[in-house]
């Protein structure tokens, strides 16, 4: 085959949106970054609103596991979305309790423009495909190990405070206690480490297939 027909040209259009779709992730670990180093940089309550964005990626997290076996299940179009539709709203309980604790009520807004993105997903697209059901089960594994991850080098590993001193926990206005509330440097180390784990996957994909 001659190499100059479209045929044989490489597929690098879906390989670099890939990549691009990997520049948020990697940009919210630059922010976490940049927050322990310096909290007060860009908002004096960056560092709790970090915390709630780690807290709320937990949920979305686990509300994909159900969401996408629901959307992706073989029932029809109508029942998938209702059963998204009535996850959305079961687990818009637990969003509304940390966006509650933390007197903040954008992740509700934020969560339900997610669950919108996965219905629209669903109503655009036909049938689900096989390749679809794998691509939605490896993102929702890679997802929870980089959390698991993530989490665990926070707690366990010998983190220096940077920029979170103990005046800017103060500043923050959290309420309770707990390993993030009290040490918020192990929150923002888990959030650096996991959205920077998430973006290398995204690039991962880059990969061309051989």
């Amino acid at each position: 085959m001659n190499p100059s027909t479209p045929a044989a040209l490489p597929r690098t259009g879906p390989r670099l949106l890939t990549g691009v779709g990997a520049l948020p992730d990697l940009g919210m670990a630059l922010l976490y970054i940049l927050t322990w180093i310096s909290p007060l940089a860009i908002e004096e309550k960056m560092v709790s609103y970090l915390v709630l964005v780690l807290l709320l990626e937990f949920i979305v997290i686990h509300s994909a596991a159900f969401m996408g076996a629901a959307m992706f299940s073989d029932y029809p179009k109508w029942k998938r979305v209702l059963a998204v539709v009535g996850l959305g709203f079961f687990y818009t309980v637990f969003v509304g309790a940390f966006a509650a604790s933390f007197d903040q009520w954008w992740p509700l807004g934020a969560f339900w423009i997610l669950i919108g993105n996965r219905l629209l997903a669903g109503l655009l697209n036909g049938g689900p495909t096989e390749e679809q059901r794998n691509a939605t089960m490896v993102h929702w594994a890679v997802s929870v190990a980089s959390y698991l991850a993530a989490v665990f080098a926070g707690v366990m590993l010998p983190l220096p405070k940077l920029g979170l001193t103990e005046e800017v926990r103060l500043i923050q206005g959290f309420e309770g206690g707990g390993e993030w509330i009290d040490a918020p440097e192990t929150a923002i180390a888990s959030g650096a480490i996991y959205f920077t784990l998430i973006g290398i996957a995204q690039l991962f994909n880059m990969r061309p297939k051989k």
